[in-house]
């Protein structure tokens, strides 16, 4: 059942999915994203026609009831997570990295004098430009708890001016909260929450937009809060079972070796067409 797009409250039942309100869909869905990306939807629904099999960036074992049900439309072979062998406790075994820049040698060094589990990292993407009153907000926050963090800001979104006063003079000397914007975020911040139960909804209030006191409140449910050791131990759960996914008899390396092999027995299908000059 899919309902009006116009209600945010609206319910979706989608298979293989939880339910979700309208405004747990991804923005691009709904009638006030911009026609580019209900363009690119479009196309991209399109070439599943024209498609053999899609790879999704995820594991069989987190997500098979979704997997079984986009599997009716077409194979797909979760093939994940595709991150650096380091953040599932590994050693990088190639040359490169996924990383779109490369670490400062003093972020590695600082985190590394830290308690474990004890950084709180707060990072919006390469993409979303933060307004004032979130930069003021989070800021004071932060401050306000006194725990060691790491605040990733892009470089054109960080005008002195906007943080409150004092504040990049005070910070030298010294789970996830899930606050979606846009595209794919409020879906994912819905199954973090209440799906995978790993985090916690940090909301605007009303016109006010982002207040201090909301901040803290999710900061201090995630760390110290009654569920906070229970997150941690489904984190840690889910960490395992991406893990095993990626191992030698994992289901990310068997999608990945069933994927090569079905080409293989298709490359007569294949024909490569060249032209003179």
């Amino acid at each position: 059942m899919f309902p009006s797009l116009e209600n945010p409250n609206g319910i979706a039942q989608l298979p293989g999915m939880p339910e979700l309100t309208v405004g747990d869909l991804p923005t691009f869905m709904l009638p006030f994203s911009p026609p580019h990306f209900r363009l690119w939807v479009a196309e991209f629904v399109s070439v599943l026609d024209k498609v053999k099999w899609v790879l999704g960036n995820s594991v069989n074992e987190l997500e098979e009831e979704t997997v079984n049900s986009l599997a009716l439309v077409k194979p797909i072979y979760p093939i994940g997570p595709l991150v650096s062998p380091i953040l599932l406790g590994k050693e990088e075994t190639v040359e490169g990295s996924v990383d779109m820049w490369r670490a400062q040698d003093y972020c590695i060094e600082w985190l590394n004098k830290q308690e474990p589990s004890s950084v709180i990292y707060v990072s919006f993407g390469s993409i979303i430009m933060s307004s004032e009153n979130q930069i003021h907000s989070i800021a004071l926050a932060l401050k306000n708890i006194k725990r060691p963090f790491r605040w990733v800001v892009k470089a054109s979104n960080a005008r002195k001016d906007e943080f409150p006063s004092g504040f990049l003079e005070e910070i030298k000397k010294e789970k996830w909260v899930a606050y979606p914007e846009w595209t794919d975020q409020p879906t994912n911040s819905k199954l973090l929450v209440d799906f995978f139960k790993i985090g916690v909804r940090m909301r605007n209030r009303g016109e006010e937009g982002l207040s201090v006191e909301e901040v803290e409140r999710c900061i201090m449910e995630v760390t110290d809060g009654a569920g906070a050791r229970e997150m941690k131990r489904r984190a840690m759960e889910l960490k395992e079972a991406a893990k095993k996914a990626l191992g030698d008899a994992g289901s990310s390396n068997r999608n990945i070796d069933r994927f090569i092999s079905e080409i293989m027995e298709n490359h007569t299908a294949i024909t490569f067409n060249s032209s003179s000059s």
